[in-house]
């Protein structure tokens, strides 16, 4: 470290000499003030050009901030204008300045109340059917509008009125009762103000309005009039307008229905169809960022409804890249809006781009003044200095005079002041000086004293020409020599210069002092000499001298002899050597110390940056990690709706199709092919997205108790035909102690069991299927009965194919097959992938062994808890429901869905029950159809154009929360009014998705229910019992009727159904037995094939039941004709 130190001074020392000391002090004060500004401004450019993307990003989303604030306060300074109004009102009718009896009067306030508020219409009506408007023309003017008792309720006057607001003429009378106005109805039916739907002006579409109605009330909380105000929408679209977003940017200000509200390119709202203005889609905007904006806001979100409060993106197109600003703006009586500011990333870059050229030219300018400035300034100092400069050569000469004025800049008026007192001091001392040694070289002449006696006494070695002292005798070890010369003096003294290398040496290789120089020769000249590099040998050391010698002046101020001193430093001289020493072992040791230092140091840089690399590598992984599963959960979302919306009609066809009796065989089996093919497909969708949450780990058990007994049993006749159809022998081995009850997720473990024997079923030709369940170890006796868990364990063993070794470990990896699996062409890979991971949620794991050409064995374990018959639930045969039970009320449901082909099977299902039954294509109106019929329920999808699922089902909700029958009451005067709002309307959301946190999402809008799609009859008949309370009628009620009832189409007696059954083969008795202990309808229907046509009651009877999933009714029915 100390040699580094070492080597910077050396630089420094010849960086001095080389350039610092050869510069002009002009340069030397102007190049480092010129090189710090550039240095700096060149500091700042370079930081500014390598942050300019994210100088960039910063300023659009400042720009979006000060702009999404601007249009906030604008739409709150202006949509409260109807809250105002109203206030006021409520607050004059409370202390009786306004009476809303007198017509008059109101009308003449209302006209006021258009002077200082910018309103469209201001309009008063009373539960009466009274009537007060004024409305604005184009032209500024007003126009009154009015129903009252003394003219006739029903009959609305419009007068025309002058610039004084008086009445001129009377422009139209026509039929009118406020009361039915949807502005009247829903004030009074929330109770509260409210805002209405954006409506586009029938003559003038590029005009929308918005209207705001409020209820108002006596001390008494009775209804006294409803105030209604329009406002004209176009003053946003202008406000926006003015706003500076740049030439590629846009402000638009959207419904969460997605339709336009305004927009700052003030584009055309609405689009004319078939001669009428419907108001345009975001999606469907002329202006072609508005469109791409929209379209991506839904891809991001999936829908507008979903956005919360401040949301910043960016998104790229062909024409470049958009910063977005998208923010959820509400009021507080219902409006609720997104302010979408879109600002060009050219736009910003462009702006930078003319601050930067600024910017460059400012620093041109700076450079200038800062040159020019150091050079006026460099002028000036050294002016002041080369007086200095020139005061000193004067006093070299002996030039006495004085430097002249203090300089005015403080620094060098402090150096001007002390070099005049230095000037006029050293002339006082060099005259005195000059004085006294004139008057010691008279004195030292007139002297008597010998000056042998003076030096001998003198305690330092002293030498003079003719004498030496006892101290210079001891360190010269001789007596004084006389009349020899300086070369004889240096060989018979031996002094020695100490660490040189001069040349000059003695006889014995010392090397000696040099005859020029000896101290008393070189000081009779006339110079003071002081030597410490001297040596002096003696017997037992060699001692070290410091000579000093100084010439003394005649009274002819000549030198007339020089006077030697020595003093012994030999001690001093020992110690600086050992402090030297000990410096270069120090040193040695530091620099040693040091390059170890630095070794450990750089090792530890180096593992730092790998340190670094590797974080940013496994940042950048994980980063690709969320966005790729990001992608593909949209994706499987998006595949989800996509093929579950179609296979939804796919199905809820076939099924209502089967339940017609007057199809012929032939057509039922295409049925049931049509059904199979649908439900293969959706298990196989299925499959991929419960892989998809297993690897997101959003797979969670569902515990429930459950008979294992039972549960063994009908997996065995399940599973058994399907052995039997193969000649295969299917064997079930109990251990004797396993528990009859138990606690565990029994759908997930029914899959593994059906996707290990059914694979074993699959692949074996010929030989024994074998399922053995036992327990770990020990018994489940009643010691057992209160252990917390217990593992069990299946063996499932067949004499198939085998599996070579090197596949087995591709068996559980998601659509990993084996060469057998890829020869059969049948299934996905993803059973055992799917069985393996749902094992491991349990508990355990699946392991396997094989042998070629002798098959397989696959074992797995979970584990499992105790349970008590008392927990277990009873399940019960779900019979076919065929109609509503009598003595039940009508029934209103309402279907809104914008797939024609899904509202149609839906429709069809529920009216085939006995269901009143409406339609709707989107939310509003469902909205619509909701507030005229009242539905008592509502099968609700949630993805939809105009107005989705989420955003009807909260308007439906917070209406029904904020019900007042009694205000209902007093609206309903008028012959023809609504229904009453059913305050407990239930809804049932209808949706293709797969994902639990959908169903989150929906029930937190506000939905009572969640039915996935595609759904069977007996789930949504199920679904509407629960909610609605409706009592059914089963088909194998009527079928037992049937067979008993005389008058039975089928059967005029059950002994016939029983001879015609003992008619065929006991064979096939017991396969269809089989089929239906499997519930396999499939099965069921290929055997019928086999009834000859004389007995096609019996096949009629026995394809409705297997239809509807009847498996129990036909075991009966068939065990009853063997007894």
């Amino acid at each position: 470290m100390l040699s580094k130190l070492h080597h910077v001074k050396s630089l420094n020392r010849l960086f001095e000499q080389a350039y610092i000391n050869r510069m002009p002090f002009k340069s030397i004060l102007i190049v480092p003030l010129v090189l710090q500004f550039c240095g700096s401004v060149g500091l700042i450019g370079y930081v500014w050009l390598h942050s300019r993307q994210e100088a960039v990003k910063d300023l659009a989303i400042q720009l979006e901030k000060e702009i999404c604030d601007r249009i906030e306060h604008h739409l709150e300074q202006h949509l409260i204008t109807p809250q105002q109004i109203n206030q006021v009102n409520w607050d004059l009718m409370q202390v009786g300045l306004l009476k809303h009896t007198d017509v008059e009067a109101t009308e003449n306030y209302l006209g006021k109340q258009m002077q200082f508020f910018h309103i469209h219409y201001n309009k008063f009506a009373n539960p009466k059917g009274e009537f007060i408007g004024v409305q604005r023309l184009d032209n500024g003017r007003l126009l009154i509008k009015e129903v009252s008792q003394k003219k006739g309720i029903g009959k609305l006057y419009v007068y025309a009125t002058d610039s004084q607001k008086n009445h001129t003429h009377l422009q139209e009378v026509k039929n009118y009762d406020p009361r039915l106005e949807t502005w009247y109805i829903n004030a009074v039916n929330l109770g509260k103000p409210y805002w209405s739907q954006i409506s586009a002006w029938e003559k003038k579409p590029e005009v929308l309005s918005i209207s705001s109605s409020s209820p108002l009330y006596d001390h008494t909380h009775k209804l006294v009039g409803v105030v209604g105000i329009d406002l004209i929408l176009s003053h946003i679209r202008n406000f926006l307008g003015n706003l500076n977003v740049g030439q590629g940017g846009r402000i638009f200000i959207l419904e969460r229905s997605g339709l336009i509200v305004a927009d700052s390119k003030n584009q055309p709202p609405y689009s004319m169809i078939q001669g009428q203005a419907k108001r345009l889609l975001a999606v469907d905007s002329q202006d072609e960022l508005i469109k791409l904006t929209t379209e991506y806001l839904l891809k991001r979100f999936g829908s507008l409804g979903f956005i919360v409060g401040k949301q910043q993106i960016s998104f790229s197109t062909t024409q470049g890249r958009y910063f977005v600003q998208v923010k959820n703006w509400r009021d507080d009586i219902g409006l609720d809006w997104l302010i979408v500011v879109v600002v060009s990333e050219a736009d910003v870059i462009q702006q930078i781009n003319a601050n930067n050229n600024t910017s460059f030219l400012l620093s041109i300018a700076a450079f200038l003044a800062v040159t020019q400035l150091g050079i006026l300034t460099t002028r000036w100092l050294l002016k002041q200095i080369l007086r200095l400069n020139q005061s000193t050569k004067k006093i070299t000469s002996s030039i006495w005079e004085p430097t002249g004025e203090i300089s005015p800049v403080k620094k060098l008026g402090i150096l001007t002041y002390p070099f005049n007192y230095m000037e006029k001091q050293l002339q006082r001392s060099i005259t005195t000086w000059q004085a006294k040694q004139r008057f010691l070289n008279k004195s030292l002449g007139n002297s008597q004293i010998q000056p042998s006696k003076l030096l001998a006494v003198t305690p330092v070695e002293i030498a003079h020409h003719a004498h030496m002292n006892y101290i210079s005798q001891q360190m010269l070890a001789e007596g004084m020599v006389a009349e020899f010369s300086a070369e004889q003096l240096l060989e018979i003294y031996r002094i020695y210069l100490a660490e040189t290398k001069q040349q000059n040496r003695s006889g014995d290789g010392k090397r000696l002092v040099v005859r020029e120089r000896l101290s008393g020769l070189r000081a009779l000249p006339g110079e003071s000499i002081n030597l410490d590099n001297l040596e002096i040998p003696q017997p037992q050391q060699m001692i070290a001298p410091e000579a000093l010698t100084m010439p003394i002046m005649g009274e002819s101020e000549q030198i007339d002899l020089a006077i030697a001193t020595a003093t012994d430093i030999t001690q001093g001289k020992q110690a600086d050597r050992l402090l030297a020493e000990y410096n270069r072992l120090l040193e040695s040791q530091v620099k040693k110390r040091t390059q170890e230092l630095l070794k450990v140091i750089q090792k530890l840089q180096t593992t730092q940056k790998q340190l670094i690399q590797s974080q940013k590598i496994a940042a950048r992984g994980r980063i690709a990690a969320e966005r790729a599963n990001r992608a593909k959960s949209q994706f499987l979302a998006n595949m989800s709706h996509e093929l579950r919306t179609p296979l939804n009609a796919i199905l809820g066809f076939a099924q209502v199709m089967s339940h017609d009796s007057s199809l012929s065989a032939e057509h039922q089996e295409n049925l049931a092919i049509i059904n199979r093919a649908g439900e293969h497909l959706l298990n196989l969708i299925n499959d991929i997205l419960e892989m998809s949450k297993i690897e997101a780990g959003k797979t969670t058990l569902n515990i429930n108790s459950f008979d294992f007994i039972r549960f063994l049993g009908n997996l065995e006749e399940m599973l058994r035909f399907r052995a039997a159809a193969k000649d295969l022998q299917l064997v079930f081995e109990y251990a004797p102690n396993i528990p009859q009850y138990v606690q565990t997720d029994e759908s997930k473990l029914r899959q593994v069991l059906l996707n290990l024997l059914g694979n074993a079923i699959k692949f074996t030709q010929q030989g024994i299927v074998t399922l053995r369940v036992r327990l770990e170890s020990g018994d489940w006796g009643i010691e057992n009965e209160h252990q917390s868990c217990q593992s069990l364990i299946f063996e499932i063993q067949d004499t198939g194919p085998g599996i070579a070794p090197q596949e087995i470990d591709l068996l559980f990896e998601a659509f990993g097959q084996t060469e057998t699996g890829r020869n059969s062409q049948q299934g996905t890979g993803l059973g055992l992938a799917i069985s393996r991971k749902y094992v491991q949620l349990m508990d355990g794991d699946i392991t396997v062994t094989s042998t070629l050409g002798e098959g397989s064995k696959f074992t797995f374990d979970i584990q499992i808890h105790p349970a008590s018959a008392s927990e277990v639930k009873q399940q019960q045969c779900q019979d076919q429901i065929v109609g509503l039970a009598p003595g039940q009320p009508e029934y209103r449901i309402l279907v809104v869905d914008d797939a024609r082909d899904n509202r149609l099977v839906l429709v069809k299902l529920l009216t085939s029950i006995g269901f009143v039954v409406k339609e709707a294509t989107n939310g509003q109106e469902a909205i619509a159809q909701w507030m005229e019929w009242q539905p008592h329920l509502i099968f609700m999808d949630m993805r939809m154009p105009v107005m989705d699922g989420y955003e009807a089902t909260r308007v439906i909700k917070a209406q029904e929360k904020n019900y007042f029958n009694p205000l209902l009451q007093l609206a309903c005067q008028c012959s023809t009014m609504p229904l009453g709002i059913n305050s407990n309307t239930i809804i049932i959301a209808l949706t293709a998705s797969a994902f639990e946190e959908e169903r989150q999402n929906i029930l937190s809008t506000g939905c009572d229910d969640f039915i996935r799609k595609p759904f069977t009859k007996e789930v949504l008949l199920k679904k509407v019992s629960e909610h609605l309370g409706v009592e059914y009628i089963n088909q194998v009620d009527s079928l037992q009727t049937a067979v008993i009832n005389p008058t039975t189409e089928i059967f005029s007696t059950e002994a016939e159904l029983m001879w015609h059954l003992s008619q065929m083969s006991p064979q096939w008795l017991a396969n269809i037995r089989h089929a239906a202990a499997s519930c396999s309808d499939d099965m069921i229907l290929q055997l019928l094939e086999q009834i000859p046509p004389e007995k096609s009651p019996c096949f009629q009877l026995l394809r409705d039941l297997a239809n509807n999933y009847q498996f129990e009714k036909i075991m009966e029915l068939l065990t009853t004709n063997a007894e």
